[in-house]
């Protein structure tokens, strides 16, 4: 976000990793951020990250709403590929309780039971 104005400054991201040493891994995490953005800036920042990963491998993990129930944790890597994600967790949105998911669960999109409140 830039001083006096709303929004995602997408246009800094490339500049920022481009100072990032080479040998190292690219991870870009998000929080409960990506319901601030409009369809446009969400478009415009995964469109980024698919570029910026087809240069150089790069991991996404965000802790958002997605389409499940309660929040999920993904982890998604873009590289020269394509882009694959896959969701490593679930959570209470304050925080309450976490459920990781076993890779079996993950890869077949089938929820575990969650603690009740």
């Amino acid at each position: 976000m830039t001083a006096g104005r709303p929004g995602p400054d997408l246009a800094q991201l490339p500049g920022a990793v481009a100072t990032m040493p080479a040998t190292g891994t690219l991870c870009i995490f998000h929080s409960f951020a990506l319901n601030q953005f409009s369809d446009q800036a969400r478009g415009r920042f995964l469109e980024t990250l698919r570029k910026l990963g087809h240069a150089r491998p790069l991991f996404q993990i965000g802790l958002e709403w997605g389409n499940a129930a309660t929040p999920e944790l993904v982890m998604t890597r873009h590289d020269s590929t394509g882009s694959s994600s896959r969701c490593l967790a679930l959570c209470d949105a304050h925080g309450d309780w976490i459920e990781w998911l076993h890779s079996s669960h993950a890869e077949s999109g089938i929820d575990q039971e969650r603690p009740e409140p």
